[in-house]
């Protein structure tokens, strides 16, 4: 088995971004919860033809869009990489949000930052990510990256001790529209030791299969 753990870190990150975090999402096509990383240290979003599997998705007949830009390739097999897809996820909104009609769209579509009031009656907002590098195997199945941050201009702010979720989470993604999203930062260091944590996961894995 082929495993491919994609770093491509933005190397213009600031010291107190070497940080990942961890969200919880839906899909929907599928209300079970999923789990992903995000970090601006990663210049683009990747996502697993597993994970799509698990969406509910027929990766059989997905469209996908050709790779057109080098830094999709840096790091990656050429044979690992499946193409580019739009993405659309949904996201526990814990704050205010401007709510406007929308269509309710299929997961691999619909507007940036719209709300269906039918469809997200219940607190949730769906969030659409442009272009998301599919990868045939990855090691994480589905990270978001300084793409996504960017083009929502997200702010990543400690969350406040309060309540019984001190524990389980330390920040939130805030949105311009208002939309806060609970996450939990992953203890990993500064960045040379992000990149010892890596090496070392990768020697362990590998060893452990041999």
């Amino acid at each position: 088995m082929t495993h491919n753990f994609t770093l491509s870190l933005n190397r213009s990150s600031s010291n107190n971004k070497k940080k990942i975090y961890k969200f919880q999402y839906e899909t929907s096509r599928n209300i079970k919860i999923f789990h992903g990383c995000l970090s601006p240290l990663w210049n683009y979003s990747v996502i697993s033809l597993e994970r799509l599997k698990e969406h509910g998705l027929d990766v059989t007949s997905l469209t996908l869009k050709p790779i057109t830009r080098f830094t999709f390739t840096r790091g990656n097999k050429l044979e690992n990489i499946v193409g580019i897809c739009e993405l659309t996820i949904l996201f526990e909104n814990n704050g205010g949000i401007r709510v406007g009609r929308s269509p309710v769209g299929n997961e691999l579509g619909g507007g940036i930052g719209e709300t269906s009031p039918f469809l997200f009656s219940h607190g949730k907002v769906e969030k659409k990510i442009r272009e998301v590098l599919v990868l045939k195997e990855s090691d994480m199945e589905f990270r978001l990256g300084n793409d996504f941050i960017t083009d929502y201009n997200i702010v990543i702010e400690p969350k406040g001790r309060s309540g019984n979720d001190n524990e389980k989470f330390t920040h939130q993604l805030r949105f311009e529209d208002g939309v806060t999203v609970d996450l939990k930062e992953i203890e990993i260091g500064d960045g040379k030791s992000l990149y010892a944590y890596i090496y070392v996961f990768i020697y362990l894995f590998k060893k452990k299969e041999v």
